[in-house]
């Protein structure tokens, strides 16, 4: 939001961008130029003709500094606007990219942390049988050594 325009709403993040026409007054004209100074020689050049629609010898064509007009300034503002929106949509086409590239990692982290839990689970049902063998061989040991110890008596 730190622009040098106080009408200019930078997206929040962007860094304030330079205006493209800053070089230029609307008109086309150049920013060195005194609009005021040029009006003031087209009007002279106009009143010492004859007829005022020939500015001079040397510019036949050359037609006096004109106040930009209301459709000028709407071309640049909405111009200004375009690009405004070009680079937040650009900014947000970015975002969307890394959101993107984030969601599948995440979905990829998922899918080994389920993948590892299922073999969690297998091994812990293998090892559970496996104790469940290995008390049933004890208890039937138990039971022999009992019984040889009964016949024994």
């Amino acid at each position: 939001m730190a622009s040098s325009n106080p009408h200019r709403i930078d997206p929040p993040g962007e860094p304030a961008r330079p205006k493209k026409l800053r070089s230029r007054r609307p008109g086309g004209y150049p920013a060195n130029s005194d609009p005021q100074r040029q009006y003031a020689v087209g009007n002279q050049v106009d009143k010492e003709t004859d007829s005022g629609l020939v500015a001079s010898k040397d510019q036949s064509a050359a037609k006096p500094f004109e106040l930009p007009l209301q459709d000028d300034l709407v071309h640049f503002h909405a111009s200004d606007l375009i690009d405004r929106l070009q680079g937040w949509a650009a900014d947000l086409d970015a975002r969307e990219a890394q959101l993107n590239a984030r969601s599948s990692l995440q979905d990829h982290r998922e899918r080994r942390f389920r993948l590892n839990q299922q073999d969690a689970s297998t091994e812990i049902a293998e090892q559970q049988r496996s104790i469940e063998r290995l008390r049933e061989e004890v208890e039937a040991q138990a039971r022999r050594l009992a019984f040889r110890d009964q016949v024994s008596d």
